[in-house]
């Protein structure tokens, strides 16, 4: 129902709000947080915006950025060798960038293999979406010495940590879609 959604989206966005709340109050550069926070809601809003009308996409928008994170990481953090910038996170690496893509290309074949059909081109935009949010993330954090956004989700860094790959997957994706 769509009081649920209603619902969660507000949860959702307050934590978020919280979160950022606490980083701009320590911040020297409130400007890149604001922005950075900008461009995650943008996405977020283009997600539930798709809802309506492509519903099969934001459904493989959701898996396959979780899939391309999950491969980030354990492509990452098994066959990393060359690091990325130590602006953005020298503890991260072009392979777990790549990581991102076979994850998002494997979430999408999943998804139009078992539950709806979409485009094999939303690989592209999902996968390097989701790197472009990771990589934002990790640079505004490293630029103002934030380890976690918040300890909402123990383990995870926060809500903003979550949801950084899938907004801006969500914001690639959509500049193709409704293009």
């Amino acid at each position: 129902p769509n009081w649920v959604r209603v619902a969660i989206t507000a949860y959702v966005l307050l934590y978020i709000s919280k979160e950022l709340a606490v980083a701009i109050k320590h911040s020297r550069h409130k400007w890149l947080i604001v922005l950075f926070a900008t461009t995650v809601g943008i996405g977020f809003s283009l997600l539930l915006a798709l809802i309506q009308n492509y519903l099969n996409i934001v459904i493989a928008i959701g898996f396959a950025s979780v899939l391309s994170d999950v491969f980030a990481f354990f492509i990452g953090n098994f066959y990393g060798r060359h690091p990325l910038p130590k602006a953005v996170n020298a503890q991260k690496s072009w392979e777990g960038v790549f990581g991102q893509i076979i994850g998002a290309a494997i979430g999408v074949l999943l998804i139009t293999s078992f539950v709806t059909p979409v485009s094999l081109w939303l690989i592209l935009p999902i996968g390097i979406g989701s790197a472009v949010g990771d990589m934002a993330n990790s640079y505004v954090k490293r630029k103002h010495n934030i380890k976690d956004w918040g300890n909402t989700l123990p383990g995870h860094g926060g809500f903003l940590d979550r949801f950084s790959s899938l907004s801006f997957a969500a914001l690639f994706t959509a500049i193709l879609v409704l293009a």
